[in-house]
């Protein structure tokens, strides 16, 4: 059933301002986490990232795009998932919405 739900989902790209309170700060979330990433790589900042409402109440995913990049899926609870760019963003989807989850621990 998730599967066909994500099949249907087509992502969106929109600015942090058309995002309502609560998911905004699930935004600053994934971009925090995505400096964090950058400094602890050298580089001097995140580079464009994108941010894309979820179905179903499930949270952003913060798309940092360029190359090496990758998507960190943020739940309601802070929660997230981070996939590597190789990882189509439905795919991650379904895996965000089944549990899966990256240790905030491997962001420090």
């Amino acid at each position: 059933m998730a599967e066909s739900g994500a099949a249907e989902w087509k992502p969106q790209v929109v600015a942090l301002e058309a995002l309502p309170p609560d998911e905004r700060a699930l935004a600053d979330t994934g971009r925090t986490l995505f400096e964090q990433l950058a400094r602890d790589a050298g580089e001097a900042d995140t580079g464009p990232l994108n941010l894309v409402p979820l179905p179903e109440g499930l949270g952003v995913a913060v798309v940092r795009a360029v190359r090496g990049g990758g998507t960190i899926f943020v739940a309601p609870d802070s929660s997230v998932l981070y996939l590597g760019s190789a990882i189509d963003i439905s795919v991650g989807l379904d895996a965000f919405r089944e549990g899966q989850r990256t240790p905030l621990s491997k962001f420090e």
